[in-house]
């Protein structure tokens, strides 16, 4: 029976719980065959760590590149151990005991439930600690607020130092680093994955170091990269649609137009955005005014909040102030559950208040009196609600001669009136129709399955002489038209509606190059000429020679067809 003054290196947790090995010399503990005490643990070097009597008890050493072994709450590369001490190596746990004696294996087995029990303990605690992790991170909205999330949590949750630092964690390998920074602190290096461009920089004391915090940290440092990843997919995404939005302005600013008149309105429009100021857009019907509106918006303060738009002329009197205002369930027949009004929903964003000329008498003094004071209740509720958003007046009336009239309340006038912008009507500014026809044709041309280029010279001399009394609205609806309806990648003054086709001059028509016509002559002759010269001009091509001949397709066969043609 082996001596009691024997020391044992006994397997208290692990695959190989319950095995145990003399200490009487050096003994080599690892998976490898060679090893005196051979472990199945996969997590184990093949030569781990080397065991050496010592006065008193054991010194441990780590051998090679094997990892550091866990002892009395920290990392160790060489520790000296009393009987009782216990040392972790991947997921083993080894005691040093001394003698073979009964009470020994039940030593072992006290030390292996303490060690459970204490796992358990830390496992509880790091679990809590990864909790209030993913709460920090939940809030965190940009990188700073993560980089002060990680620091508050490490502080408050671990009593350890951690960081987020630029640059990559490692050279070679995506591993955990460790190094000694003075006797009784460590620094740890944790990558994170997905996120070259950053690691998460630890310093702990020695005496906190351990397997567990090790664990804990490689999972925090996962719930970290993902936070990264997650808002650095965000900020592409915010990047992608800021850069939308700039080329749209870029097309609204254009759609303005470059003569005199739109250029006033550009000038105004950055001002306008940086106030606050509730702001009336007067002009013709299908000028532009809700365009003008979210131009705006787009451009101010609030262009990240709601843009919302309320047609005052398409309400019923009866419910305008439900759609202002919302209303409580119960407040009046029909309204079956609580609804959110228009001044709620814009929330601290741009509210449009579009056609307000149209707006019942009776139901101005209440908007009056929330525009003065900023505040509102819904439909059959007691409750004060803040109003936070802008507000802009949009109407095609003369408000004035309305308030003369009787019609339009004169201390709503005043008060909505403080900044005024009136938009031209389109055929005060004909030198825009190019610009502005050219930019619809870019936006309606794929959703109306056919691409066109140009408009050509007859075709833009006709919108430019029309009077659109419908202005850019109808301006749009022409062109639509004259897509759907033409062929080609060119607009022809054929394509166009006859009230705007009838103002193209007849010169345009009737001279083409290439046609020999002398006059007189019978009508035969001319016509059959004119067909040759403009299927010449046009290379062939009938469809195209039947618009520049001011006739459809089937005409022209006939007339091809027919025996003076031939």
């Amino acid at each position: 029976m082996a001596s009691s003054n024997v020391m044992e290196i006994v397997v208290t947790s692990g695959p190989d719980v319950g095995v145990r090995q003399p200490l009487a010399a050096r003994l080599l503990v690892g998976r490898g065959a060679d090893a005196g005490l051979q472990l199945t643990d996969l997590s184990v070097s093949r030569r781990h760590v080397e065991v050496e009597p010592c006065k008193g008890g054991a010194r441990v050493t780590v051998l090679g590149r094997a990892s550091s072994f866990a002892h009395g709450g920290r990392l160790c590369h060489e520790a000296v151990l009393g009987p009782g001490d216990r040392f972790v190596i991947g997921e083993t746990s080894l005691t040093l005991v001394r003698g073979r004696q009964a009470s020994v294996a039940a030593d072992g087995e006290i030390t292996k439930i303490e060690a459970l029990l204490d796992d358990a303990a830390v496992e509880a605690r790091g679990l809590a600690a990864l909790f209030s992790l993913g709460e920090a991170l939940e809030e965190a909205r940009d990188r700073p607020a993560i980089d002060e999330a990680v620091r508050g949590w490490a502080a408050r949750a671990l009593a350890i130092t951690a960081e987020l630092k630029r640059g990559r964690a490692l050279a070679q390998d995506d591993e955990t680093s460790c190094r000694r920074l003075a006797a009784d602190t460590w620094e740890l290096i944790l990558p994170l994955r997905g996120v070259e461009t950053q690691f998460l920089r630890v310093v702990v004391e020695a005496r906190s170091l351990g397997r567990e915090l090790h664990r804990l940290l490689a999972v925090a440092a996962r719930m970290i990269s993902a936070s990264l990843v997650a808002l650095g997919r965000l900020e592409r995404a915010r990047e992608s649609e800021l850069d939308l939005r700039r080329m749209a302005l870029g097309s609204a600013t254009t759609f303005l137009g470059s003569t005199p008149e739109a250029e006033r309105i550009a000038q105004l429009i950055p001002r306008l955005a940086r106030s606050d100021v509730t702001t009336l857009i007067q002009g013709e019907t299908g000028v532009g005014k809700s365009f003008l509106a979210r131009i705006i918006h787009e451009l101010s303060p609030r262009c990240d909040e709601p843009f919302r738009v309320v047609n005052c002329a398409a309400i019923p009197a009866e419910l305008i102030e439900s759609e202002l205002f919302g209303h409580e369930r119960g407040a009046f027949t029909g309204a079956h559950q609580r609804r959110m009004g228009a001044f709620e929903a814009a929330g601290r964003g741009t509210l449009l208040l579009d056609e307000l000329g149209d707006l019942p008498l009776r139901s101005q003094p209440k908007l009056l009196r929330v525009l003065e004071e900023r505040r509102f209740e819904r439909v059959g509720s007691n409750e004060v609600l803040s109003l936070e958003a802008r507000v802009l007046v949009a109407t095609h009336r003369d408000l004035e001669a309305m308030v003369l009239e009787g019609s339009f309340r004169s201390d709503m006038y005043y008060r909505i009136s403080a900044l005024t912008v009136q938009v031209p009507a389109l055929r005060d500014r004909v030198g825009d129709v190019p610009l502005l026809a050219e930019r619809f044709l870019a936006d309606m041309g794929p959703g109306l399955g056919r691409r066109v280029s140009q408009i050509s010279s007859a075709a833009l001399e006709a919108l430019q002489a029309y009077p659109w009394p419908g202005n850019a609205r109808e301006l749009r609806n022409v062109l639509e038209h004259a897509v759907v309806l033409g062929d080609g990648d060119t607009i022809e003054v054929s394509d166009l509606p006859p009230r705007v086709a009838e103002l193209a001059r007849p010169s345009r028509l009737a001279a083409q190059e290439g046609m020999d016509v002398r006059l007189p002559m019978p009508l035969a002759v001319l016509e059959r000429k004119a067909i040759a010269a403009a299927l010449e001009t046009c290379e062939g091509n009938r469809t195209r020679a039947a618009k520049l001949l001011g006739i459809n397709r089937a005409t022209l066969y006939k007339k091809l067809k027919s025996p003076a043609s031939s």
